[in-house]
């Protein structure tokens, strides 16, 4: 991601851009003192520059094997010293794939975007695929998109690319375990971005949930009938940052009231990120790991009936 100085960026954004949960930036905060963030308003969280690429480091040493409470312990001299020590390994070959993705959108070469995006998913897998690539590279589509420097129809190119790709994976229902979680996603109506979905279905289709993916815009009245009808247990779904706050809340109290209690609601994308409190019997998951962890954690303490 290419900054702009003296911008301030939202707390999702941040998540995205370092790899870092919303939660466990919040749980930082609380517990370190660290990241400090401005406060919009003196409610939303805002982050500058510095503070993202302190958190670059952060990681980085993280995913090293040192731990979050030796690091912020440190004195800003011996951080620095510490990270002196760790240099950055510059050759990223999925940073590099990501460059060559752009530039062949730029010179609006479907053929072979579509071969390399699978080659590259079939070498790291869908999980590694999602996190490594699918994920920043959206990111940044959006941005070019956003700031004028990528047409839309490029941009809605890429997302129908990535989208076939992401399906690629466990295409056929049989090829699922119907002893694990059964899964709805969907957006509801209003929400008309469905390439987080995609990812989410790709990577729990390689832990061969079955998932049932209806698309976008779906009515929230029609939701809990479907989940009923197709035998679910979790229903997923996702918010951009362009869903309005306040409709996410209500329609997921809503849906909440209308699911059976046995139904899970799960949630995800850049707009649920940005809630600071959910609704009860909802739980978020805005990142690849998030989203394994809540399945891991759901298969162990849930029972799922064979209903084939």
């Amino acid at each position: 991601m290419r900054f702009i100085k003296d911008s301030m960026f939202s707390i999702s954004l941040v998540s995205r851009e370092t790899g870092i949960s919303v939660a466990t930036l919040r749980k930082w905060e609380e517990r370190y003192g660290f990241p400090k963030p401005a406060r919009n308003n003196g409610y939303t969280r805002s982050y500058n520059e510095e503070d993202v690429a302190h958190l670059h480091e952060v990681k980085r040493l993280i995913d090293l094997g040192i731990r979050p409470s030796i690091i912020f312990a440190m004195s800003p001299n011996e951080f620095a010293t510490l990270a002196q020590q760790h240099p950055v390994n510059r050759v990223n070959s999925e940073q590099k794939f990501i460059d060559e993705i752009l530039n062949l959108l730029m010179s609006h070469d479907i053929k072979t975007i579509r071969l390399i995006l699978e080659k590259k998913l079939k070498k790291l897998g869908a999980v590694g695929f999602v996190e490594k690539i699918a994920q920043p590279l959206t990111v940044l589509v959006g941005e070019k998109w956003s700031n004028g420097s990528l047409s839309i129809f490029t941009e809605h190119c890429y997302t129908e690319q990535m989208s076939q790709v992401l399906n690629s994976v466990h295409p056929a229902n049989f090829e699922c375990d119907y002893s694990l979680p059964r899964v709805l996603l969907a957006t509801i109506s209003g929400e008309r971005h469905t390439l987080g979905l995609d990812m989410v279905k790709a990577i729990l289709s390689e832990q061969k949930a079955y998932c049932i993916h209806l698309g976008a815009e779906l009515p929230l009245l029609e939701i809990p009938q479907a989940a009923i009808n197709y035998k679910v247990n979790v229903v997923g779904l996702s918010f951009s940052s362009s869903f309005p706050k306040r409709a996410i809340n209500e329609s997921l109290k809503k849906l909440r009231a209308d699911l059976p209690e046995n139904i899970a609601l799960w949630i995800g994308g850049t707009g649920a990120s940005q809630l600071t409190k959910l609704p009860d019997g909802v739980e978020m998951s805005c990142s690849t790991a998030e989203v394994l962890t809540i399945f891991e954690r759901y298969k162990k303490t849930h029972a799922v009936i064979d209903s084939s």
